[in-house]
């Protein structure tokens, strides 16, 4: 693993000021086939890409009423990383006045594990994915996921493996989730009965719709999709690149 501090500089903000420092980790995952990580204040962005090792490029931030105060804040953030059975950890961890965001680059054969306190984003990778954040949002995520949106809503892709198991959960703002046409789909939609529900034909067999609901299944229906939604929209659309 090689760690490196970057560089740190202040910010003036509107309502006080902000220390910035920004950080890189780097990891070989050896045959790990998880990552995972975890901020409890901050976005966390993994993308997947050619090449064997995991890149973190961090941004650390403290804010307060004046810069003395700003880097305070700022030096009680910690953020590192790990490889342990299997398993790529990363964390950031901020005090009562910051943040720290992460930004990966890792294999795309990596199964995702994101708590994020802010935006997780999700590109191009394949595997098993879970998800918890504010808002969320991926493209070209492959095989199953496990989605909780606690406020943001969800933009999401996901091409669902043949068999695969599709749980998404957002509880406040908009849904918008994108799926391949003609997969076996076993497609339920639990929405918010006081906003729009609108859901692309998908190639399904059956379809049902009522208030805030919607079903449609093709073939066996091997592929198990269901989305929950609470205070918010919800809108199906066909995936049309891959």
């Amino acid at each position: 693993m090689r760690f490196a501090v970057i560089l740190a500089f202040p910010l003036v903000a509107a309502c006080g000021s902000m220390e910035q420092q920004a950080f890189e980790l780097q990891l070989d995952p050896e045959d790990s086939t998880v990552l995972r990580a975890d901020t409890n204040e901050g976005d966390v962005a993994l993308y997947g890409v050619e090449g064997g090792l995991v890149e973190v490029f961090g941004t650390s931030v403290g804010r307060g009423r004046n810069s003395d105060k700003a880097r305070e804040a700022l030096a009680t953030n910690r953020w590192g990383g790990s490889v342990d059975d299997g398993v790529v950890r990363l964390f950031g961890e901020a005090g009562s006045r910051g943040e720290v965001e992460l930004h990966v680059e890792a294999p795309r054969l990596l199964s995702a594990d994101v708590i994020a306190g802010g935006l997780a984003t999700l590109q191009d990778i394949e595997g098993s994915h879970v998800a918890t954040a504010d808002r969320i949002v991926t493209r070209r995520v492959i095989g199953d996921a496990d989605f909780y949106a606690r406020s943001g809503g969800l933009d999401v892709e996901i091409w669902p493996y043949l068999e695969g198991e599709v749980r998404l959960q957002s509880h406040g703002g908009d849904v918008i989730v994108y799926l391949p046409y003609g997969a076996d789909y076993d497609l339920q939609v639990f929405g918010d009965a006081e906003h729009e529900l609108t859901v692309a034909d998908l190639g399904f067999d059956f379809t049902h719709l009522g208030a805030g609901y919607f079903a449609g299944e093709r073939g066996n229906g091997r592929v198990d999709v269901s989305i929950h939604v609470e205070g918010g929209s919800v809108e199906v659309r066909e995936s049309l690149a891959r």
